[in-house]
């Protein structure tokens, strides 16, 4: 799976948090490591505590550029299989990112139309729909 349709898409929450949603890859599992896109490497750097969605920690989560490890303990506990969703929430004023693994549902939350096309490829196609990375800029 080439790695450009491993993000599905990112962006803001309307409560000031930064989230990212992945289409999971047998690399990811193996390895844990993520790639964050280029537009939110201001806002996302350094260490963050790993949690869950019922707030158990798991490890620590390190992003340094587009690069970002610390999966591993994560995908060890909770399991995963290739093509699962991934959304990661980033907490940046607690340095907390909750992590949530599951099926294309994940997908609903976040309002993504096509879990298949990545946002990328719907901006190059000229859809112009709202989609959660529409702006990179934190809500005010």
């Amino acid at each position: 799976m080439a790695r450009s349709k491993l993000l599905i898409d990112y962006g803001w929450t309307d409560d000031g948090n930064i989230q990212i949603l992945y289409r999971v890859s047998e690399n990811m599992l193996t390895n844990g490591i993520v790639s964050i896109p280029a537009a939110l490497k201001a806002f996302v750097q350094g260490k963050f505590a790993l949690v869950t969605g019922d707030n158990s920690k798991i490890g620590t989560f390190v992003v340094k550029d587009n690069s970002a490890w610390g999966l591993g303990p994560f995908f060890s506990r909770r399991g995963g299989e290739p093509d699962d969703y991934l959304l990661m929430v980033f907490d940046l004023s607690l340095r907390i990112v909750a992590v949530q693994i599951g099926d294309s549902s994940l997908t609903d939350q976040l309002g993504v139309s096509d879990p298949s096309a990545p946002k990328s490829a719907a901006l190059e196609a000229g859809d112009t729909s709202e989609t959660m990375n529409e702006s990179c800029v934190p809500p005010k």
